[in-house]
Formats: C-alpha cells, sequence, structure tokens
C-alpha cells in the first residue's frame, strides 16, 4: 500500500525540490540553466497525484544547471498570474531566465522526461 500524501505539499518529503515564493524564485531564474516549476494548491486531487511523478523526475534529473520547484498557489496567487497559470497542476519550465514551456498537467514522468530534453 502507498503510503498518503503531505496535506500540506508536494514538497515537503523531497530533497531534491525547492518549495519557491516570489523572492526566492528571481535569484533563481535569474542564474543560468533550467529551472522546473510545479504550480499546485493543496485542494487539488490531480496535483497530490502528479507529485509523486514529478518528485521522481527532479530525483533523476536535478544537478547539473536544473532546479526543480513547487508554487503552492493559495500562498503565491501572484507568482501564478505572472506565469499565467490557470488550470492545476501547471509545470513552467525557465532556461536562462527565459520562459520556453508552460502547459497544465498532469504529465507521465516519461513525458515530463522528453518535455526536459527537448528544452535542454
Amino acid at each position: 500500500m502507498a503510503t498518503p500524501r503531505p496535506v500540506v505539499g508536494p514538497a515537503t518529503t523531497s530533497t531534491d525540490l525547492t518549495t519557491f515564493s516570489l523572492r526566492s524564485l528571481v535569484p533563481a531564474i535569474e542564474a543560468d540553466g533550467i529551472v522546473v516549476l510545479d504550480f499546485w494548491a493543496p485542494g487539488c486531487g490531480t496535483c497530490h497525484r502528479f507529485s509523486p511523478v514529478f518528485e521522481r523526475v527532479a530525483s533523476a534529473r536535478s544537478g547539473a544547471g536544473v532546479v526543480f520547484g513547487t508554487v503552492n498557489t493559495d500562498d503565491e496567487q501572484q507568482l501564478a498570474a505572472m506565469f499565467g497559470v490557470q488550470s492545476l497542476p501547471t509545470v513552467v519550465i525557465i532556461r536562462d531566465g527565459t520562459v520556453v514551456f508552460v502547459a497544465p498537467g498532469p504529465f507521465t514522468g516519461r513525458d515530463l522526461m522528453r518535455i526536459l530534453d527537448q528544452v535542454a
């Protein structure tokens, strides 16, 4: 039987993920490299089902200029609006300070890996 996901959010159980706020995201996107964001909300069941997939991909691909993080849209509504997030979960990928991918999910792990290969 699978362990239930924590109610507080996807990033609380993974050392490969950063929980971003507007303040903490700015330095990350100003640095060279790739930032992959999972926009989610505590009440979003699909978000909680997608979270383990995102965490597995983060574990496999973090490092070497790739940072994975989550954004709680309940807490960071301004950040969600900045990226045009209208559906949850939504994945946003920023490469060298430029948004190169924005799409609602959920995605399979294979699809997310394929997307990362395309933007790298």
